[in-house]
């Protein structure tokens, strides 16, 4: 509840799971494209004991920008969903323009599209989405 305000003051969840990511490169002459693709899903609890299940994906779509080796640019779709037979249900996601160096966390996101209040782009941090 902390980071997110879709949650009741003073509601904590803490979850178990698995994620697979798989990534995915070709070389299109000098670019480079890269597509990387999170999945993971698993059950949470929250601070009444009611249980949840969680999936969540994401997938960065990008290929390095003309002239650069290390800069990185393209479409990042990322999305969180949360059910259960408790009060929270959690459904927030976004689609970006994501630009990242490689091999460093500098990273910039441009909202296409967003809801469920999953990430503070300006702050650059996550909000209803905590993986």
């Amino acid at each position: 509840a902390d980071t997110c305000p879709n949650l009741s003051p003073g509601t904590t969840i803490e979850g178990v799971g698995s994620k697979r990511t798989v990534t995915e490169t070709s070389n299109l002459g000098p670019i480079k494209k890269v597509v990387t693709t999170e999945v993971a899903k698993g059950k949470a609890t929250d601070n009444n004991g009611n249980v949840y299940r969680f999936t969540y994906d994401n997938v960065a779509d990008v290929a390095n920008v003309e002239g650069s080796a290390t800069i990185y640019k393209g479409i990042m779709t990322d999305r969180f969903t949360l059910r259960g037979r408790g009060p929270v249900h959690l459904d927030n996601g976004f689609v970006a323009i994501l630009t990242q160096e490689v091999g460093t966390d500098n990273f910039k996101l441009e909202p296409i599209n967003s809801f469920g209040d999953s990430f503070d782009f300006e702050g650059g941090s996550g909000r209803c989405d905590p993986i």
